[in-house]
């Protein structure tokens, strides 16, 4: 029973400690914040913006006779700098699709726990009142056997 209470305890306390976007403190872990939809929406149809761009530039490059060697260059690193960006994006948003499955796994926990604690209360209530009742007529018991 009382491995039962302090494990209820540490999971409340863990979960109370984790609402605030689920940010963890330790250095060497990584970091979540929080975003809206609209900013993520913007960050993806701008990647794309920029992908259509760099293909365009690279289409129109392949149409010089000799292109420079800075101009390869820059689409290179132009290149690279997009997949980096991509790739970034992609990883953010699988960390993003773990965490709301962490998050509704956290959340049925929570629903469970709070089942088995208003469980655990009603039980408790329910000996107690019997315990009280059973006091009540045990005293009344003692009380009429001490008046004979």
């Amino acid at each position: 029973m009382r491995l039962l209470r302090t494990l209820l305890l540490s999971l409340l306390l863990l979960c109370a400690l984790s609402q605030d976007g689920y940010t963890m403190t330790a250095t060497n872990e990584p970091q979540y914040m929080k975003i809206p939809t609209s900013y993520w929406t913007e960050l993806t149809s701008e990647l794309k913006t920029q992908e259509s761009e760099l293909i365009t530039l690279q289409n129109q490059l392949a149409r010089l006779k000799k292109p420079s060697q800075n101009l390869l260059d820059e689409l290179s690193e132009a290149k690279s700098l997009l997949v980096k960006s991509q790739t970034e994006l992609q990883s953010a948003k699988a960390d993003l699709m773990q965490l709301s499955k962490d998050k509704e796994e956290l959340q049925t926990s929570l629903q469970k726990l709070k089942e088995s604690i208003n469980k655990e209360r009603r039980v408790q209530n329910r000996r107690l009142w019997q315990n009280r009742v059973w006091c009540v007529l045990i005293g009344c018991g003692i009380g009429y056997a001490a008046s004979k």
